[in-house]
């Protein structure tokens, strides 16, 4: 027994590996003849459609392998996003068949019935040249906050979750050496950049810009992005600001329909207010800082038609008849103020700033 050769993992190893290789095989085999077909089935079936056939039949195509795969990119992508718009427009047709066994409307109202309750969620997707400086003096910015969301999976929680840790030792580091300034804290930035946060969103980083132009352009950029490891077609698509993107009056179609709300999906905003629970202190300083009240009553009448009434959630800026009879006015009812900070970013001008209001007013997050 002393002179046995040791056993090497691999004599182990190799067995189990064949074994249970095998028995997938089979797993799928059976699958596949009872007529279930397990994810990505039809892209596998098809690729070997591509690459492979006998030699000496002319009519085979015999592609490359490797032009197939990078082909299956841009399939997985375009496939995906035309299944979405068929299911738009042909899912609800389908649901409403009597003889529909799993299709069934039921499904449909739970569905309904959840986002009654809950409502849709808001998500940031300015992606990775978006993300502000995540360090100041005695604060850090985490998870949605700073924009740590993957916008290509509409996936955030594993980021907040990391950052959120990766907050939490630099916080706790500050405080043995007592001092919590930027400097100090802005190891925070070194960490969550040599962790696998930035390299997931270095992969996604152009993903929400190569949609500008249009949903199709869009899907060829994804696919791009997809084999270049997020590149696409150059290193960092440009960026435009949100308020570039507003179109003047006499760029809108005559007659645009505006959204009536439901009570149910869409509500009217003083009733958003009242949920949100917003409170302010009525006799404080207005926080909404307007540089020019003129070019709000005059030029962004004619221009733009004074969007901020409009993108406003909360009913904040309102357009008034003014009590001598010159025209509206811009009037500013503060205390509504929900402190989403769209008037800061959408305003065409640029002339509106948000600014912290006094004695910690606004909603109550807690309740939200």
């Amino acid at each position: 027994m002393e002179n046995a050769a040791p056993q090497q993992p691999d004599d182990v190893q190799q067995p189990v590996l064949i074994y249970d290789r095998i028995a997938y095989n089979r797993r799928e085999t059976f699958l596949l003849l009872i007529g279930f077909f397990l994810p990505g089935d039809s892209l596998l079936f098809t690729a070997g459609f591509l690459a492979s056939g006998p030699s000496d039949i002319p009519e085979a195509l015999h592609l490359s392998l490797p032009l197939v795969l990078v082909g299956c990119f841009f399939a997985a992508v375009i496939g995906d996003q035309v299944g979405y718009i068929m299911g738009m427009r042909v899912g609800p047709a389908i649901f409403k068949r009597p003889d529909s066994r799993f299709f069934k409307q039921e499904n449909v109202d739970k569905a309904q019935a959840f986002f009654d309750r809950y409502g849709a969620k808001t998500i940031p997707e300015g992606g990775y040249f978006s993300i502000p400086t995540t360090a100041m003096d005695g604060a850090l910015i985490v998870g949605d906050a700073a924009g740590f969301l993957n916008a290509q999976r509409l996936k955030g929680i594993h980021l907040a979750i990391k950052t959120g840790m990766l907050a939490a030792e630099t916080i706790f580091e500050a405080l043995v050496r007592q001092d919590c300034s930027q400097a100090a804290l802005s190891q925070f930035e070194a960490k969550w950049r040599a962790s696998w946060v930035r390299e997931e969103l270095w992969k996604v980083r152009n993903y929400r810009q190569g949609f500008e132009h249009g949903f199709w352009p869009g899907v060829l950029h994804a696919g791009l992005q997809m084999v270049t490891g997020g590149r696409g077609v150059r290193a960092r698509y440009p960026l435009r600001k949100d308020h570039e993107h507003m179109k003047r009056l006499d760029e809108m179609p005559d007659g645009a329909a505006k959204i009536k709300p439901d009570g149910k999906l869409t509500f009217d905003k003083l009733s958003d207010v009242y949920r949100s629970g917003t409170q302010h202190e009525e006799d404080q300083p207005c926080h909404l800082k307007i540089a020019d009240f003129d070019i709000c009553n005059n030029r962004c009448t004619r221009e733009y038609g004074n969007p901020c009434q409009h993108f406003c959630p909360a009913a904040v800026y309102e357009m008034e008849d003014s009590a001598d009879g010159s025209g509206r006015r811009l009037k500013i009812n503060a205390s509504n103020c929900v402190h989403c900070k769209t008037c800061d970013i959408a305003d065409p001008y640029e002339i509106i700033t948000w600014v912290a209001p006094e004695g910690g007013g606004g909603p109550r997050f807690e309740t939200m």
